[in-house]
């Protein structure tokens, strides 16, 4: 009369429920041939590989488990498919074999990249049975520390105060000068030498590197200023603008020799801004 279950379900406008077509024991036969199907991988069972085990016509279409278990994810989920028990030893064996294929300590990443291409424990399993992943790469033996690099890396390096002389010097006879933070940052993006942090926390500031390097305090063109003397350079450049300079022609004043930096300025005397009715024109 109607031509199929389906077409009377349409006819009479119900939605059909395709978990009722499975009774138990489908299930139970789905659940099986995916418990086969991890024991078989020896790892936890993703959705590809169900797709790939059905090509070889190991198991049921993918749409059986859609339909008995809602999502093939689910379907997986529900044959404790998901997850793969690794003793011990066997963790400890692959933060070994890792290891094994870097010149680093072993990172959470590294751990996460496994997981994701099935082929070990993910980081939540590592820190609940050894705690932190410190203890876990004590435990088995691997890398703790990092090894300075010949070349250049993008992994933390320690310098001893002579390396990091040796690099300022080098880098200011590279320029001709001495140089600035930027220069030093910019040196050690090009891997020349350490970036600005390690000389401020090894020598106490940056300047107490520069100090060490033999480099004097201020730069040979530079000179200090009494407060009367920024007042009056400040003076003859209100004289040309007719009005308070702006930050940036004070900058380029200074760049010029003409008046101390905006920065001098504002730690001498005070803010721009309050001295602008004492300049204006």
């Amino acid at each position: 009369m109607f031509g199929s279950f389906l077409a009377a379900l349409k006819r009479a406008k119900l939605k059909p429920k395709y978990k009722q077509e499975f009774d138990e024991s489908d299930r139970n036969r789905l659940l099986n041939e995916l418990r086969q199907l991890q024991r078989k991988l020896g790892r936890t069972v993703f959705d590809e590989d169900v797709d790939e085990a059905r090509r070889r016509q190991e198991v049921s279409p993918p749409y059986h488990f859609v339909r008995a278990f809602g999502s093939v994810p689910a379907a997986i989920e529900a044959a404790g498919a998901a997850k793969w028990i690794y003793g011990r030893e066997e963790m400890l064996a692959i933060l070994g074999k890792v290891d094994a294929t870097l010149d680093r300590p072993i990172q959470k990443t590294d751990i996460q990249k496994l997981y994701d291409a099935g082929d070990g424990p993910s980081v939540k399993m590592f820190l609940k049975e050894f705690g932190t992943l410190s203890k876990a790469r004590r435990a088995a033996g691997t890398q703790t520390v990092y090894h300075k690099a010949k070349e250049r890396t993008t992994y933390w390096q320690k310098y001893t105060k002579e390396e990091l002389i040796v690099q300022l010097k080098t880098l200011g006879k590279k320029l001709g000068r001495k140089p600035t933070d930027r220069d030093i940052n910019a040196a050690s993006r090009l891997g020349e030498c350490s970036s600005v942090g390690p000389f401020a926390s090894i020598f106490g500031s940056l300047p107490k590197a520069y100090k060490a390097a033999g480099y004097s305090e201020l730069a040979p063109n530079s000179r200090r200023y009494t407060d009367d003397e920024i007042l009056s350079a400040i003076g003859k450049l209100s004289k040309r603008y007719r009005r308070m300079p702006t930050f940036h022609e004070l900058r380029r004043a200074s760049i010029a020799g003409k008046c101390p930096s905006p920065g001098t300025i504002v730690r001498r005397i005070g803010k721009l801004t309050d001295l602008r009715s004492q300049f204006e024109h």
